[in-house]
């Protein structure tokens, strides 16, 4: 008697909607083909420019800090954090990590901590929604005086990302367990070999989903024609294009674009989500940390436009 395999599927989609999807699919491809190649185009000068000359680098700094760093978990800053965002001090690293350096550096180290045992699962999924945040460098230089022309208002931007990653993490903040502080300076080893091959395979992945939500903004504007609309959308699907194309529209005055770019900074797009759920858990809730991340895109924009009123 032989057994027949039958894959499973969803009862309340209908058998055909796969077919017809993969068929609509590849008919705005072949039309659309132009235009997503030059997305794609874009995206890969990108990452050849500017990611994996970043990355990659950063990518070996972040383990050799997670195997340096010291932190004195009775110190009062240590303490304050603790009070603040009921997580273990010893993630104060990933949350100057994540500012510093920009993402996925953030949630990187803080995987490493919980996969270390220095964090819980909660404390990881509290942590996660506000470490993962552009760095300074791309904020400051980068948007800033390259795309507004303006070292002020990328510093401004800055500072709206600092505060509403705060924010959140405080508003998040729930009492928790935490685990024992016996081994709390225990340090992981570095091995250098290793962590140039997992930094070459972690930036490749990184500039694969950049390359693919590129080709996908290419397609969109093809089809939507507005380029104020589609800046607009773009702010939730990949960053980097979001600033630019944002930057660069001129039916938005000057104020209304800084609020745009300050919720695409804070939101950070699904492109950099996407990154960090390939180093996080997979017990981790994505949910949370996707509300986490939209809560701080609002009040980021909203810091700004306090900023712009003060002015």
């Amino acid at each position: 008697m032989t057994t027949k395999a039958v894959l499973p599927y969803n009862n309340r989609i209908h058998p055909y909607f796969g077919t017809a999807t993969c068929l609509l699919l590849s008919i705005t491809m072949i039309v659309f083909g132009k235009e997503v190649k030059d997305g794609i185009y874009s995206g890969l000068g990108f990452c050849f420019t500017t990611i994996l000359p970043t990355l990659f680098p950063f990518f070996i700094l972040s383990d050799l800090w997670a195997s340096c760093y010291y932190i004195n978990t009775n110190g009062h800053i240590a303490r304050c954090f603790e009070r603040l965002f009921k997580i273990n001090g010893c993630a104060i690293s990933s949350v100057v990590c994540g500012l510093i350096c920009g993402f996925p550096m953030g949630v990187k180290l803080s995987s490493k901590l919980y996969e270390n045992g220095r964090i819980t699962k909660g404390e990881l999924e509290g942590l996660c929604g506000f470490v993962n945040n552009p760095s300074l460098a791309f904020v400051v230089s980068g948007v800033g005086l390259g795309m507004l022309g303006s070292i002020k208002h990328g510093i401004t931007l800055y500072i709206a990302v600092i505060i509403s990653a705060l924010l959140v993490g405080m508003f998040f903040s729930k009492k928790r367990e935490f685990i024992s502080k016996s081994d709390e300076n225990s340090r992981q080893s570095f091995n250098l070999t290793k962590s140039i091959g997992s930094a070459g395979i972690s930036s490749v992945s990184i500039c694969s989903f950049i390359i693919f939500f590129s080709g996908l903004i290419g397609l969109i504007s093809s089809v939507i024609k507005s380029h104020s609309a589609t800046a607009v959308i773009s702010g939730f699907l990949e960053i980097s294009n979001a600033v630019k194309m944002i930057a660069a529209c001129d039916e938005f005055p000057l104020q209304i674009r800084l609020i745009l770019i300050a919720f695409a900074l804070g939101f950070s797009g699904l492109s950099v989500h996407l990154q960090a759920f390939s180093f996080l858990p997979a017990e981790i809730s994505r949910s949370k940390y996707l509300l986490m991340k939209l809560l701080q895109g609002v009040i980021c924009s909203v810091i700004m436009m306090f900023f712009l009123l003060i002015k």
